[in-house]
């Protein structure tokens, strides 16, 4: 597991600096944006899926983190791919567990 990802370095990429608002990215295809999650974040999502970061639940921006690696990245890293789906049984079960809400 790469220990230099952090809850608050996802959501500081994903969301931007304070105060956190949408972004364009979001809404549209975009190659570089997708290669940039995939290099800085590739690993992590794998490593995510494999159950790593389960411990990023115990408070609410590591919750919000985990649910950005296991929903949102890996639509990125493999857009166009079936893999782009490839995280629906972790987040039925992350969002499964007691005290998960959305």
């Amino acid at each position: 597991m790469d220990t230099s990802i952090t809850p608050d370095g996802v959501l500081d990429f994903w969301f931007g600096p304070p105060p956190r608002a949408s972004r364009e990215a979001w809404f549209r295809k975009d190659p570089v944006f997708d290669a940039e999650i995939r290099e800085r974040f590739g690993e992590a999502v794998t490593a995510a899926l494999a159950g790593d970061f389960s411990d990023w639940s115990a408070t609410p921006a590591g919750a919000l983190a985990c649910v950005i690696l296991l929903d949102q990245f890996p639509r990125n890293v493999h857009r166009n791919a079936i893999l782009g789906r490839a995280s629906t049984a972790e987040e039925i079960a992350f969002l499964s567990e007691p005290g998960s809400s959305f």
